[in-house]
């Protein structure tokens, strides 16, 4: 039977505050070297771009109340943006905002580490303080403005203040305050975080039953319900059924969802990570341990094992123990019951607290005199001890070297937080030099939209827009000018590209760099060869391709457009043969409607896949426009709905 209690918490001489304090600045050293150093070279994209948007509206005191739509339906918390909106209001650039995320992380750390030596010791504190500053998922999340990169360091304070109310008379009212807001800013950072969150505002309730700390309670209480009042409005007011479609979809699936489990060890070990194999060079770059990551799946259940027991012969900090047990078990098991495809990042509210029972695994061992000899059990406590350390260097160097091969420019995106800084500084003194001229971006999109929108908000200018490359382009009436951003070609600009100027005062030093061009004037347009009742006169087709088997058909249209009836609208392309045999269909708004404006021309392009049924016989291309999303097709002036852009007979 395993009985006593271990030593290392009881040994006062080990835990010196000078000790302490170096460990503590070491590891905050780290912690701040993998998220700080090469903070500039973030990733962003439409997400990061709907996100920072909001965030520039927040700081002009116009805050959203709710953010971006998830994969699951629901609407995420506009909190990240509140947060994202005070570093903006000092410093209005994006790579403030990476900045003081990255700083809020490492203040996580420091909490962590003050926390586990004060109930545990310095010795469990470096362990567990070490894997959560240098564990690669965590670093991942933590370098991106997105909705989860704050879940981490949030569920970090959270787990560290209310394991400090459950095993500290002093002070306890603070810290249970202090957990409950941090849980609540977890829970609404990410919205998967929330049920946790819930599960803990109840672990509060009965920390201050017991204690009668109900001053801590309630300002918890009050502070988490500010933090989730605009988005209890929203749901409220907006979409009644947001909030019951989260608790159905996460809280009431029918199915076992046992993806939580090989999920959970991704997200401990830093396996599974999906950058690892996207780039050669890191790959060749990187020192592995025999075994890979695997190790820490192996220490996990181990310290599992021992934390159980240690229930049993640890009696003077069960409570926190229990406390460190729950968290870990209970966390992942929130979804286990449900009907939501989980992904990683779904339950990065699990961390730290695998780290801290790790981390408290070498001391538990060390502790109990019986069964085994306490040498033996020193003896293997160094050993668990120097695995801990060989993973948390190989993880900091994982990331030390993914750092240095970006900032070289040989890995990472190419739409970076300093080079998106410097194009929105760019087009301002450009747009300020030039009143007349309208600025159009050709960026790829992602999702919904491009890296590049939150520019328009940040400049509080209409005279920027952004169009998709390869499905169109945007002439203004007057003066415009392109920005070739990642992804774009001269093929965007072929109509005009003969009469474009390069302006090699704009360029932006990417690689390749991202070039500007402009066009004084656009010339006299064609009479229509078709006119819509909402403004649109269709002045130019052009083809490329032809009905053939496994084939394409590419039809770039040119409109004129005069705002009558301004409205979304998308463009209907079929293919037919003969009179009602449907071959191809391909829809879309070619150029955002949002950016259409009053006397632009459009060029739109569509592309048409073609089955390898297609035979001989006579084929009809025809197109037509509707609105969106009712999908109301718009007629054109002489009454019909739709347009024959070319008939092709396709002989034997």
């Amino acid at each position: 039977m395993i009985v006593g209690t271990p030593r290392p918490f009881t040994e006062n001489r080990r835990n010196s505050k000078g000790i302490a304090l170096v460990a503590g600045v070491l590891l905050a050293f780290l912690a701040s070297l993998l998220r700080l150093n090469g903070f500039e070279e973030t990733f962003l994209a439409w997400d990061q771009s709907y996100l920072i948007s909001n965030a520039i509206e927040t700081a002009r005191l116009h805050p959203p109340l709710a953010g971006i739509k998830s994969s699951v339906g629901v609407y995420q918390t506009a909190v990240i943006s509140y947060l994202a909106a005070i570093p903006w209001l000092l410093v209005p650039r994006v790579i403030a905002i990476k900045w003081f995320f990255s700083v809020l992380d490492v203040i996580a750390v420091a909490v962590l580490y003050r926390a586990v030596r004060i109930v545990f010791g310095y010795h469990p504190a470096v362990l567990s303080a070490l894997l959560y500053a240098t564990n690669p998922w965590v670093v991942e999340f933590i370098r991106w403005i997105w909705y989860q990169a704050l879940t981490t360091a949030w569920a970090t304070l959270a787990f560290s203040f209310l394991l400090l109310a459950i095993t500290r008379n002093q002070r306890r009212g603070l810290y249970l305050a202090l957990g409950l807001i941090s849980a609540m800013l977890m829970g609404t950072v990410h919205i998967a975080a929330l049920p946790w969150a819930g599960v803990l505002y109840l672990v509060g309730l009965m920390v201050a039953w017991r204690t009668r700390s109900w001053r801590g309670l309630v300002s918890g209480v009050v502070g988490g319900g500010l933090v989730l009042l605009p988005y209890f409005l929203f749901t409220l007011r907006a979409v009644p059924s947001n909030g019951w479609h989260a608790v159905k979809m996460g809280m009431q699936g029918s199915n076992w969802n046992l993806a939580v489990f090989p999920l959970t060890l991704e997200l401990v070990s830093g396996r599974g990570a999906r950058w690892m194999l996207e780039n050669p060079q890191w790959e060749d770059a990187l020192v592995r341990l025999p075994w890979g990551m695997n190790w820490t799946d192996g220490l996990l259940g181990i310290a599992l094992l021992v934390g159980i027991l240690g229930l049993v012969g640890w009696k003077e900090r069960r409570s926190a123990l229990l406390w460190v047990l729950g968290w870990t078990l209970g966390a992942p098991l929130l979804y286990l019951r449900s009907d939501v495809y989980l992904i990683g990042f779904y339950l990065l509210y699990v961390l730290p607290a695998p780290f801290v029972l790790i981390g408290l695994l070498a001391s538990l061992v060390e502790g109990f005199p019986r069964p085994m000899p306490r040498m033996v059990g020193r003896m293997i406590g160094g050993l668990l001890t120097v695995a801990i350390l060989l993973i948390s260097l190989v993880w900091a160097h994982t990331w030390s070297v993914r750092i240095r091969l970006e900032q070289e420019g040989r890995m990472g995106p190419p739409t970076r937080a300093w080079l998106l800084d410097m194009t929105a500084e760019k087009l301002r003194k450009f747009l300020e030099q030039r009143p007349d001229c309208t600025v159009i971006i050709l960026s790829s999109f992602v999702g919904d939209g491009s890296a590049f929108d939150w520019i328009r908000t940040a400049l509080r200018t209409d005279r920027i827009r952004v169009v998709q490359t390869g499905h169109g382009l945007i002439i203004a009436p007057r003066c415009t000018c392109y920005l070739m951003a990642p992804d774009s070609s001269e093929a965007d600009l072929s109509p005009i590209w003969d009469r474009l100027i390069e302006e090699p005062g704009m360029r932006i030093p990417a690689s390749p760099p991202w070039r500007f061009y402009c066009l004084a004037d656009r010339g006299n347009l064609p009479n229509p060869l078709a006119e819509w009742e909402n403004g649109l006169s269709l002045i130019g087709v052009h083809l490329d391709g032809e009905p053939r088997p496994d084939g394409r058909v590419i039809v770039a249209y040119t409109w004129h457009y005069r705002e009558v009836a301004p409205h979304s609208y998308h463009f209907f392309n079929h293919l037919f043969q003969g009179e009602a045999t449907l071959v191809a269909q391909m829809d879309g708004p070619g150029v955002p409607p949002q950016y259409w404006r009053d006397d632009d021309v459009l060029v739109t392009r569509f592309e048409l896949g073609l089955p390898h049924s297609v035979g001989p016989g006579t084929y009809r291309l025809l197109m037509g426009v509707y609105r969106w999303p009712d999908l109301q097709r718009v007629l054109m002036k002489d009454g019909t709905d739709i347009y024959e852009v070319h008939r092709w007979t396709v002989g034997q």
